[in-house]
C-alpha cells in the first residue's frame, strides 16, 4: 500500500513539472485571451530588452558618437533636425558604417524571431507564457492523452512569429493579429491561423 502511494506521489510530481500537462492531471486547455497574451508578451519584452535590445542601442549610440553626436543629442528632440542632418551626412560619407547599422538592426529582430520560434518549438512556451500558463499547440485534436503530441513543428513556429521580421507587409501582422484575437470566437490571431497553431491556457479543474 505504501509503495502504491509513493508511486502515485512520484507520478503526480512528474506531471506537475511538465511544460505540456497531461490530460490525466485534469487540465483544461482554453483559448488564450487578450489579457494573458499581453502579460506574456510584456514579460518577454522585458527579458529581450535587457538581453538583446540594450546592447543593440549601445552599439547604435557608438555609431552616432563616431559621427560627433553625443548620447544626449541622439536622445533629445530639441535639435532633432540638426542631429538628423549630421547623421545623414556622416552615413552618406561612410556607407560601410550604415551597412553595419542595418545588419545590427536586422540581427536584433532576427534574435527576437528566433527566441519566440525556438522556445515555442522546444518547450511550447516562452518564459512569458510559462508565467501565465500559456502554450502554443497545433490546431488539431488527435486521439492522444499526452499534449506533447500537439507540439508544433519548427516551420509552424517560424511562420507564426514571422511578424517579428521588420519589413512590410509582415509588420502589418501586429495590428491584424490584435483584431483577430479580439473579434474571432476562438481568439486565434491571423499568424496562428496561417501557421495552423493556436495559443491556449491550461487551467486545472
Amino acid at each position: 500500500m505504501k509503495k502504491t502511494k509513493t508511486a502515485a506521489v512520484r507520478k503526480k510530481k512528474e506531471l506537475s513539472t511538465s511544460l505540456f500537462p497531461k490530460i490525466e492531471r485534469r487540465m483544461l486547455a482554453v483559448n488564450a485571451g487578450l489579457l494573458t497574451r499581453a502579460v506574456s508578451l510584456l514579460v518577454d519584452f522585458l527579458l529581450l530588452r535587457f538581453t538583446i535590445a540594450i546592447p543593440f542601442v549601445k552599439k547604435v549610440l557608438s555609431f552616432y558618437e563616431q559621427a560627433g553626436i553625443t548620447v544626449y543629442e541622439a536622445n533629445s528632440s530639441i535639435n532633432s533636425s540638426e542631429v538628423f542632418n549630421i547623421s545623414r551626412a556622416y552615413f552618406e560619407a561612410h556607407p560601410e558604417i550604415l551597412n553595419q547599422l542595418y545588419l545590427w538592426f536586422i540581427g536584433m529582430f532576427a534574435a527576437f524571431w528566433l527566441y519566440f520560434s525556438l522556445m515555442e518549438f522546444f518547450f511550447g512556451q516562452t518564459f512569458g507564457k510559462m508565467l501565465v500558463k500559456l502554450a502554443v499547440i497545433r490546431d488539431e485534436r488527435p486521439s492522444v492523452k499526452d499534449a506533447r503530441a500537439l507540439r508544433p513543428s519548427i516551420l509552424q513556429c517560424l511562420l507564426k512569429n514571422i511578424r517579428w521580421i521588420p519589413f512590410l507587409p509582415l509588420i502589418m501582422l501586429w495590428p491584424i493579429d490584435l483584431l483577430f484575437v479580439i473579434f474571432r470566437k476562438d481568439k486565434r490571431s491571423l499568424s496562428e491561423v496561417m501557421s495552423g497553431t493556436k495559443t491556449v491556457q491550461y487551467v486545472e479543474y
